[in-house]
């Protein structure tokens, strides 16, 4: 008997069961299955088993992970391969056989710990032998699981879409970035067990809070010894070094390594996209604190608390939600003494870089005016605000914070009010079709129109894109003056089925990392008749 349960090999099927479990994007030949879902493997034996109930009877499988696997901590389960399955536990049922083979049917619990798990078979009178390794992940398919999604465009959009938007810009100006969340690339689960296994209690990994929670401290620490103060002073190559950020997974393998650029304070919030794959999500909340505004309407004056003492000042503050870069706008300051006699006021006005956190980045402008204002009488003072009069550029990524505060000059009575304004940069506009073939060329026009007050020059534009071009592809540009358009066109062959994103971005010497996307759907080939 033990001779013919001899092992030959053992297939695991990862190409079939990833598809069913949702995980073939991570891979067609490592088996990475979702917990509380069955996945079929297939035995193959030395010689023919001809006994087929006496042989069931000696057989049994045995799952564990971790360093030392225990059935008191659910690391390690054996349990026996029968004709019968049970969907609630760890379990095996034979579902095809012949003389050669067993096509097994092997069942995890729900709440299942996850991570990397070995499969050994067990056959009585033997030393456990080694089928194979595989990978089991929650499961937001699964009813019974803790992270059961509902709404299937919730699971498509949290799970299987890679490609996401980072939400930059201010609340009444919402600049919408592409990013690569990348959670498909191929180290992507090792990166992350990685990091999971700095946690010694594998017992709780069956909990999706613990995990978040160790992933998250982990993450934290790494952002303690990789997030280094923003230099002030930088060159223009420099700057651009520290802003090519474009997807999560380069950034998670520096960090994880310790090698390559640190993450600076005011790109930080590429620590929250390493993280977060919840690109909707954000959008929705973002919409609806855009719906609440224009419901409630906006008043960015702020009324002290003195306002019906004898001496009361009140200051509101205007100023339009963006400003063009290397443009201008104006601003308008208005004041109003409620008192009965002539008031002398301080306005003090100025303009500062502020990254997406609040953190300063420079201070930019500032103006100080003398006032007197007339009793029981409103003034309303208008200033022009021009990049031209800038200490320096505002660094990429940040936005514009003006500010004004009113002080009365025979008092400590004074007002302040803010507002920040978004920066806005040329349009990159892409055309391409939305339909294409797969293997078939496409052809995409890139254009951008100066529309700065100085020509833009040693332009550069990049072009990448999962299944749509191998490499990305870096293409070098004449200048562009003032109120000049630069179109070109480029060609590459879709290689993936399905809807895939074409990521453009410029660079030149006005600005860095000016990007814009377009998804296109790519379809299989019609086979000829």
């Amino acid at each position: 008997m033990g001779q013919a349960l001899g092992i030959k090999s053992c297939d695991f099927q990862a190409a079939r069961n990833n598809e069913e479990h949702h995980t073939k994007a991570f891979s067609s030949r490592h088996l990475v299955v979702r917990r509380g879902q069955p996945f079929t493997i297939i035995l193959h034996f030395r010689a023919p088993v001809h006994a087929f109930l006496p042989a069931l009877k000696k057989v049994a499988l045995i799952a564990q992970t971790g360093e030392q696997p225990s059935k008191v901590n659910r690391t390690q389960a054996t349990f026996p391969v029968s004709s019968l399955g049970d969907r609630k536990s760890w379990s095996a049922a034979v579902e095809e056989r012949d003389a050669q083979s067993w096509t097994v049917s092997v069942t995890t619990p729900a709440d299942a710990v996850i991570g990397r798990y070995s499969l050994l078979l067990q056959v009585s009178g033997r030393k456990p032998r080694l089928l194979g390794r595989f990978t089991l992940l929650f499961n937001p398919w699964s009813r019974e699981d803790a992270v059961f999604l509902k709404n299937e465009a919730q699971r498509t959009e949290y799970l299987l879409n890679q490609n996401g938007l980072i939400y930059l810009g201010t609340a009444d100006c919402i600049q919408a970035e592409p990013w690569d969340f990348g959670q498909f690339e191929g180290d992507v689960i090792d990166l992350s067990l990685r990091l999971l296994s700095k946690d010694k209690q594998v017992e709780k990994w069956s909990q999706p809070v613990h995990v978040a929670h160790v992933l998250g401290a982990s993450l934290h620490y790494l952002k303690e010894k990789r997030v280094l103060p923003t230099p002030q002073t930088q060159t223009t190559q420099e700057g651009a070094l520290l802003n090519k950020r474009r997807g999560s997974v380069p950034i998670l393998r520096q960090w994880l390594t310790g090698r390559g650029r640190p993450v600076y304070d005011g790109q930080a919030w590429v620590l929250a996209a390493v993280a977060c794959t919840g690109s909707l999500q954000e959008k929705e909340v973002l919409e609806r604190v855009e719906k609440e505004k224009m419901e409630h309407g906006k008043d960015n004056g702020i009324r002290p608390p003195t306002l019906q003492t004898a001496n009361p000042l009140y200051l509101l503050l205007k100023a339009p939600s963006s400003l063009p870069l290397r443009g201008d706008t104006q601003i308008s300051v208005t004041l109003v003494n409620h008192s009965e006699q002539e008031t002398a006021v301080l306005l003090a006005i100025g303009v500062q870089a502020v990254h997406y956190n609040g953190v300063l980045a420079a201070e930019l402008w500032r103006k100080k005016l003398h006032l007197t204002l007339s009793a029981n009488l409103e003034q309303i003072i208008t200033i022009g605000l021009f990049f031209s009069n800038f200490e320096r550029n505002p660094p990429e990524n940040t936005f514009l914070r003006l500010t004004a505060m009113a002080t009365h000059s025979q008092s400590s009575l004074s007002c302040f009010a803010q507002e920040d304004i978004a920066i806005c940069r040329p349009h990159l506009a892409i055309k391409m079709p939305e339909k294409a073939e797969q293997y078939q060329p496409l052809t995409a026009s890139v254009s951008i129109q100066n529309s700065l007050d100085a020509p833009m020059e040693d332009c550069v534009i990049s072009i990448l894109g999962r299944g749509l071009i191998h490499r990305e592809r870096r293409y070098r540009f004449g200048s562009v003056w003032p109120g000049n358009t630069m179109c070109t066109e480029f060609q590459f062959t879709p290689t993936h089925v399905g809807l895939q994103r074409l990521t453009v971005e410029m660079d030149c010497n006005m600005f860095q990392n000016l990007t814009n996307y377009k998804n296109v759907t790519v379809v299989a080939p019609e086979l000829s008749a």
